[in-house]
């Protein structure tokens, strides 16, 4: 069993993934490799003999703050939009009403709703 979950953990592993093999709390044995584009792989041997492969790459936490901005900057817009209907003739005043909107830009943007 163990030198199938050895196997596994000298596979390619994909950038940005995390593969857990068994369970268990980590010791100290640690196995860093580091890639030309800044990409790095971690090896942590756990106390019962499982392999815990952890990886990082730069590109992908530039994407995913990427991804972040675009959707915080949706969420603000939804705001800012009901806040100047507040100010104008016929803009949505109904408390209800704005909440029910603030609610569903909520659902519709939660990675940025949870944020703020």
């Amino acid at each position: 069993m163990r030198s199938v979950q050895r196997q596994r953990a000298a596979a390619n592993v994909p950038v940005g993934a995390l593969l857990w093999i068994g369970a268990g709390v980590a010791r100290a044995e640690v196995v860093d490799l580091q890639w030309q584009d800044g990409a790095k792989l971690q090896r942590v041997i756990d106390d019962q003999g499982n392999v815990l492969l952890y990886s990082h790459s730069p590109a992908r936490e530039q994407k995913g703050r990427a991804i972040d901005a675009a959707k915080a900057a949706g969420f603000e817009a939804v705001l800012i939009k009901l806040q100047a209907g507040l100010g104008k003739p016929r803009g949505t005043k109904d408390l209800g009403k704005i909440m029910q909107r603030i609610s569903r830009a909520q659902q519709r943007w939660s990675r940025a709703a949870t944020k703020m």
